[in-house]
């Protein structure tokens, strides 16, 4: 096999298709089974389930890249480290696997193509601060030597070079991260079966197919499962639009008669009926925002001395973990792949650059130091409870930069009004586990 990226892979079947992607879910098994790993443990550590950790190794489906590195950094943690000529092995398959951009797994391919250059780039980077160091050093030399001012000014301009072109190079880094950022989401795995993939518009962000192009040579009875699919997923969607009606239907009759403060980041319920005696409008909270009060205030013109009709307290509903496992943050110092945000709202989480969690990092990343859209260091004792981290949040609004020693517990917002709580334990060479924790929007 030959480094990463290479074409010339023996044995595998040609690039993208069910042959090489059974070949690379061979290469997957093994590399779980030597590191003693369960597709269990894969799951609790990773994220994911043990249905698509199957379908990888049997060559169902091409995996996303988070996986393999997920893999390929728990094989190498457990003492099981790969030589350089066997990780290029790895990747060279995986690319195998995908094919070219154009083919059947054409969107993550062209992911795939960026995220190696940007690999490269992040390599280029690595190096050039490497030569910047040694320059310093060797001025350090020079300056205390008489008569080395010719090899002073070959030095500085030698440093200045590099420096526009360590500059070229962070220029563009950030392009191909705005690029990938701007890439249509492949979904949660590429299709590597022999049916083919029915993908909506470009750019329209739809899931649902619009047309039955069928590669050439397919045969009849392809053809019509094809159909078949197509037509489960619009009765599937005509049910659930209907479900979701009689849904909105219950929740205005469940709502008559009183109101309630609604969580920014809650789905909106239709307008609620006024009852006959009055009741004071909520107060706008900031996002996130605590659970709704369990009983009405009195109204502030009423007379105090009437009697009252008894008002039963509702217990807040209770708001289930989304989920809960590891990430791995890594500034790409070990190996030029870069990995220093995620969006934690997906489940699993997923690599997005400005995510919810993310590395501090300009030209080089801040050692214990987080971004996010909304960040707050707990000083609690014990693990955070939601109510907990919602008043925090709120009470620092705009604090999107924190200070997270290894082992500090934070609470985080995310883009669509969720709230969590992660704690970093930084695992070397540039990499950092992250244990975090994501509740539900609430109820309703």
């Amino acid at each position: 096999m030959s480094g990463e990226g290479g074409s010339e892979v023996e044995g595998v079947g040609e690039p993208g298709s069910p042959e090489a992607a059974r070949a690379l879910g061979r290469q997957l098994r093994r590399l779980r089974e030597n590191a003693q790993l369960t597709q269990d443990l894969m799951v609790k550590l990773h994220g994911g389930s043990k249905t698509s950790i199957s379908r990888y190794e049997n060559g169902d489906r091409i995996p996303r890249t988070d996986y393999v590195k997920a893999l390929l950094e728990e094989t190498e943690q457990r003492g099981r480290s790969l030589t350089d000529d066997a990780l290029a092995a790895v990747w060279a398959l995986y690319e195998r696997a995908l094919g070219p951009v154009g083919g059947r797994n054409s969107e993550r391919a062209a992911l795939y193509a960026q995220e190696k250059q940007l690999r490269l780039v992040q390599a280029q980077e690595a190096q050039a601060a490497g030569e910047l160091a040694r320059l310093a050093a060797d001025r350090e030399v020079l300056e205390t030597q008489v008569g080395a001012d010719a090899a002073l000014r070959e030095l500085d301009a030698d440093r200045a070079r590099i420096e526009r072109h360590r500059e070229h190079l962070a220029r563009e880094r950030r392009r191909i991260v705005a690029a990938i950022d701007a890439m249509p989401d492949p979904g949660e795995d590429g299709r590597s079966s022999t049916l083919v993939p029915l993908p909506g518009p470009p750019g329209t962000g739809s899931d649902q197919p619009t047309s039955l192009s069928v590669a050439p040579g397919v045969p009849p009875w392809q053809r019509l499962m094809t159909l078949m699919v197509v037509l489960l997923i619009a009765v599937a969607a005509i049910i659930w639009g209907v479900a979701a009606l009689r849904h909105d239907d219950s929740s205005r009759d469940d709502e008559a008669g009183g109101t309630a403060q609604q969580e920014p980041g809650k789905r909106p319920s239709g307008s609620s009926t006024p009852t006959p005696t009055p009741t004071p409008t909520p107060k706008p909270t900031r996002s996130p925002s605590s659970s709704p009060p369990t009983t009405d205030p009195a109204p502030p013109d009423a007379d105090k001395t009437s009697p009252r009709p008894p008002s039963s307290p509702a217990a807040p509903a209770a708001v289930a973990v989304r989920w809960s496992g590891n990430v791995t943050l890594d500034d790409g110092s070990s190996d030029g792949n870069p990995s220093i945000s995620w969006a934690m709202d997906p489940v699993p989480p997923q690599r997005s650059a400005g995510g919810d969690i993310s590395l501090l990092c300009q030209l080089v990343c801040e050692s214990g130091r987080y971004a996010g859209r909304t960040i707050v260091v707990y000083q609690g004792n014990s693990t955070p409870q939601r109510e907990e981290c919602i008043s925090l949040l709120n009470a620092n609004p705009g604090s999107s930069i924190a200070d997270v020693p290894d082992g500090t517990v934070a609470c985080f917002g995310t883009q669509a009004g969720r709230v969590g709580y992660f704690t970093p334990h930084a695992a070397g060479r540039g990499q950092i586990r992250v244990h975090a924790t994501v509740w539900e929007l609430p109820p309703g």
